[in-house]
């Protein structure tokens, strides 16, 4: 159970980091600070293959509505009840592009299966279609639970 509820934090953690690249979506004539985004997505674990858990989900982003995240993410190991999560590949699909990249998150799992993303990063740096030369950087934190197998991540960025 604690290895089906690691995987699942960890597959959370980098479709949140998806999730923010999605919602950041593409701004026609974003400006070269940026330009303030937000979202929310829901994601799940589809399945398991060399060490990686790989994640799909949906998410609602402020500037570019919905979208879709896939990732696969690899969980560290556990220090002080509290795991590593990376995920080396992210994608948010938009209705004109994409945005990859990678993200990172700390774990914490609770007694029952309740899982606690903190200190998410994700930084979305290859634009295909219309996203080609745009960008995504935000921060997530997340919520979900290992039995259930979904997760919650609502994060903050900028999109240039």
């Amino acid at each position: 159970m604690i290895k089906r509820t690691r995987s699942l934090a960890a597959t959370a953690g980098a479709l949140c980091a998806l999730t923010a690249l999605a919602v950041a979506g593409p701004a026609v004539g974003a400006a070269s600070k940026g330009k303030a985004d937000s979202g929310v997505s829901y994601v799940a674990i589809t399945h398991k293959a060399g060490g990686f858990e790989y994640v799909a989900g949906n998410t609602t982003d402020k500037i570019l509505g919905v979208g879709a995240v896939t990732y696969k993410v690899k969980i560290g190991p556990s220090t002080a009840g509290k795991y590593q999560v990376s995920a080396p590949s992210v994608v948010v699909y938009t209705s004109t592009g994409s945005l990859s990249g990678t993200a990172s998150a700390t774990l914490t799992i609770a007694s029952g299966g309740t899982e606690t993303f903190s200190n998410g990063k994700i930084s979305l740096t290859k634009g295909a279609g219309s996203q080609a030369g745009h960008s995504l950087t935000a921060t997530f934190t997340g919520t979900g639970n290992a039995v259930a197998g979904s997760d919650k991540f609502v994060y903050k960025g900028t999109y240039k």
